[in-house]
């Protein structure tokens, strides 16, 4: 029996710039329910932006940040 895992987290074509600098551009991934994720790089490759644009401390420019499938990038904080 194969059994598909749902997306935990997903981020689709994600933009954000801060002025001139692109810190974010069109990052899209997946990350599959039960999985461990890791996001490492050098400095300024968009780690911090990344993960406040996840927890909605930043609203990306263009793109899209699901959690369980449920659009999550307009979404308050508390939300």
């Amino acid at each position: 029996m194969t059994r598909t895992s749902r997306s935990a987290l997903g981020l689709s074509r994600v933009s954000k710039s801060y002025g001139s600098v692109r810190a974010l551009d069109s990052l899209t991934f997946d990350v599959p329910e039960g999985s461990f994720f890791v996001l490492f790089g050098p400095s300024a490759a968009g780690k911090t932006t990344t993960l406040r644009t996840i927890a909605g401390l930043v609203q990306p420019d263009a793109g899209q940040v699901e959690i369980f499938g449920q659009d999550m990038t307009s979404a308050p904080i508390a939300g």
